[in-house]
């Protein structure tokens, strides 16, 4: 039975005379094009389809041609293609069952191409792959297998590559992780197709245009379940494989995006809107460029195909072991595309994002401490073993550099950045900067707290002290969360109070209902940091802070050595107040991007909220060069002093480097404050043009250095634009401490002075 309608005896008759009229003016075209160019417009009473086919214009002498003859054919050929998909479309929605026939059709007849060579010109004369009569590359395999089956299917797949057929089943680019025809593999059905994006070793090798370099069938065979079908080697053939996953001589870093080929079962093949580097006719299903039907005669025409993807085979049959090159692994979050394409286009090869367990990595960059291995971390010792022999020998390790320091949390956690400044020298304080900020969760904090807000006792009268001047307003901060989450800013601190005291003391209480030293009231893991409440405000009317990066590019028990750069300014949308209706707004007083992206119009001001350190001057009011020369030597001030005050603390080893953000604000008397250290800071280029242009940057001058530091590789001179922004700030075995001139002047004669005393001393005693 028919899994389609009837069509109506009317409707056939009409098919019918422009069949007969196709072929009328078909057969006087014939006049001026050869013979084995004569199309034929087939009309089928019993089938009820019509079919349009025409032989190569490369094969059967379409160079003779004129360039009118060649447009009328390829006109005609797309009319018969547009009748012949208007029919299948009229014949209704196809049912999951028919769909799924023609999905095991499509992977039998790709089966049926098992055997055929990669391309002729990879064999050698007089053998037998070399006179096949046909030749089936990745793409090509895939569209023959679609083209068979065009009256199933509904349309027939233009004659370009992978990228061309990515784009029918896609957005066009597979670098998009927002791509919701995305599919996971555990995902994917026989007959989905799996593309590969990868960089080639050459520098020479035609680059396409996704970076799309090979595509299989899948059929989820094999002991895993991974196995495809596919053309993968250019001395090879068509053949099954126990898993699609592999490695290529011609190209590394090789990524998977699988795709469904749903789209195709409905009858639908159109290319996506922003493929790149094709102009798209939606109405048509072609894309015209370079390739079209006017270069028929070139001699590039079977580049459609990638006829160079294919790896090289050895004699064996087996591919051949590509050269060996430093390995990388980066984690897929927070700007990891910028690190991949750093690391590849120094001709380092990625390790797949699924194999993070894998320890043969040079560097490795995750998001979270947690995701390295410090156990098995190989930090460049010399290790001593007896060989068979018994023989002592002495063999150094590989260094594996990662980008954390094992215990950053002693400065990344608030709790840890305030107990790490309180257990410094006065004169790190100072540097510092940190505002007045009490630890809740410990009891003599809470007391210290209590005692400076007790003019706010919620006992005293509230027209004593006006809760909300200058000086009286509080900010919250859970100890270890991020992105603002949970913070609170208060101009009363009473309801706080009675928290922390536990109520109201009275005669009947006694120290039965306690331990000695149980405190009474509620214990809190949070900091309470005085606000500032007067900050300098972006046009008069903003808040702002300032995230500036710190690189600590060696850390081991050798040096540590830290660099700055200037970062960017992070601005409020909303206008900043101090009412009580603006204390739980987070967009007045939180300038976190996090934040800020709650605002409703986030995507069209977006560009307001990040300003770079040359904006900043000119949106505030200052002194001119105020930025470079007195807010810019404060926050590296701010920086080594911190680092300074943790050197002592880290957890050194050879390999690890910590890119961290420092986050400032400034007040209306131009003195910067320190507000915390953030571990893995954002590294989002989305958000505005001001990061598009700066991150890169901070990554490329970030790597260059490390690995320079490291001595794993020299200094790239295409990313010393990158390291301009980055200013060394302290080296610990230099005893190099960036301080600002006041400071250093400060220094100098405090020391003066120490030496007068030493010199009056001296006077005495010989006096004496």
């Amino acid at each position: 039975m028919s899994a389609f309608t009837e069509i109506p005896a009317w409707k056939q008759r009409l098919l019918d005379r422009k069949a007969k009229k196709a072929l009328q003016t078909q057969k006087q075209s014939t006049d001026t094009a050869s013979d084995s160019d004569v199309t034929c417009l087939k009309s089928s009473k019993n089938h009820k389809e019509y079919t349009y086919t025409m032989a190569s214009a490369k094969e059967n002498g379409a160079k003779k041609l004129s360039i009118q003859d060649r447009f009328a054919l390829f006109r005609k050929k797309k009319l018969a293609e547009s009748r012949l998909r208007k029919y299948v479309s009229k014949k209704g929605k196809r049912t999951t069952l028919q769909k799924e026939a023609l999905r095991r059709k499509f992977v039998k007849q790709v089966e049926s191409y098992i055997g055929v060579p990669y391309a002729q010109k990879y064999h050698d004369k007089g053998t037998k792959d070399y006179d096949a009569p046909l030749f089936l590359d990745c793409c090509a395999l895939v569209r023959r297998a679609i083209n068979d089956l065009q009256e199933d299917f509904g349309f027939r797949l233009g004659r370009w590559n992978q990228n061309y057929q990515f784009s029918t089943l896609s957005n066009g680019d597979p670098t998009l992780e927002t791509d919701p025809a995305k599919k996971q593999m555990s995902e994917l059905k026989p007959g989905d197709l799996i593309f590969y994006t990868a960089t080639y070793n050459s520098e020479k090798a035609r680059k396409q245009r996704l970076r799309l370099v090979h595509v299989e069938v899948f059929t989820g065979t094999g002991a895993d379940g991974e196995g495809s079908i596919g053309a993968r080697w250019q001395k090879g053939h068509v053949k099954y494989f126990e898993s699609h996953k592999f490695e290529s001589k011609s190209y590394h870093s090789i990524e998977f995006h699988y795709r469904s080929i749903e789209p195709w079962l409905n009858g639908m093949c159109s290319v996506a809107p922003n493929h790149i580097g094709w102009w798209v006719d939606q109405n048509v299903n072609r894309a015209v460029n370079k390739y079209s039907m006017f270069h028929a005669d070139s001699k590039d025409l079977n580049e459609f195909c990638d006829q160079d993807a294919g790896d090289v085979d050895d004699e064996n049959g087996l591919p051949m072991v590509r050269a060996t090159r430093k390995q990388f692994y980066v984690g897929k979050s927070n700007g990891y595309k910028m690190i991949q394409n750093c690391l590849i286009n120094r001709g380092w090869s990625q390790i797949p994002f699924d194999e993070n367990f894998n320890t043969k990595y040079t560097l490795k960059w995750v998001e979270r401490r947690s995701q390295i291995d410090w156990l098995g971390h190989k930090d460049g010792t010399i290790k001593t073993f007896k060989n068979k022999k018994g023989d002592q020998i002495e063999k150094q390790q590989v260094l594996q550099i990662v980008n954390h320091i094992a215990n950053n949390n002693v400065i990344t956690v608030k709790t840890g950045l305030l107990h790490c400044l309180r257990e410094a020298s006065d004169e790190i304080k100072q540097c510092a900067r940190l505002p007045e900020t009490y630890d809740l969760s410990i009891a003599s904090d809470r007391l210290h707290f209590l005692k400076v807000t007790e003019n706010h006792d919620e006992y005293m009268d509230s027209d004593e002290e006006d809760a909300s001047t200058p000086g009286t307003m509080w900010i919250l901060k859970p100890s270890s969360m991020n992105r603002g989450r949970g913070i609170k800013v208060i101009n009363d601190v009473t309801n706080l109070r009675r928290d922390l005291m536990g109520g109201k003391h009275n005669e009947y209480d006694g120290d039965n209902d306690m331990g000695i030293d149980d405190w009474k009231g509620k214990s809190m893991d949070m900091l309470a940091q005085r606000y500032l409440s007067s900050p300098l405000l972006v046009h008069g009317t903003r808040k702002f802070d300032l995230r500036a990066y710190c690189l600590i590019s060696k850390c081991d028990n050798n040096n540590l050595i830290a660099y700055y750069h200037h970062g960017y300014t992070r601005v409020s949308l909303v206008d900043y107040e101090t009412t009580d209706s603006s204390l739980s707004n987070n967009l007045v007083h939180l300038t976190n991007i996090a934040i800020q992206r709650q605002h409703p119009d986030y995507e069209k001001l977006k560009n307001d909220a990040v300003l770079s350190m040359n904006g900043l001057e000119k949106a505030i009011e200052c002194p001119n060069g105020w930025v470079a020369k007195e807010l810019e030597p404060q926050m590296m001030s701010s920086m080594a002093a911190v680092i300074q005050s943790a050197a002592t603390k880290f957890d050194r080893r050879a390999g690890c480097f910590d890119l961290l953000g420092f986050d400032f604000m400034v007040g209306n008397d131009l003195k910067v404050h320190l507000i915390e250290v953030n571990t893995n800071p954002a590294l989002h280029v989305s958000d505005g043009k001001v990061l598009q242009e700066l991150l890169p940057k901070v990554v490329a001058g970030t790597l260059d250095i490390v690995l320079e530091t490291t001595a794993t590789e020299e200094s790239n001179e295409n990313e010393q634009i990158s390291r301009e922004g980055f200013h060394l700030i302290f080296d610990e075995k230099k005893e190099f401490k960036y301080m600002t001139f006041e400071q250093r002047l400060f220094q100098t004669e405090k020391r003066n002075k120490a030496q007068m005393l030493k010199l009056k001393k001296i006077e005495k005693m010989l006096r004496v």
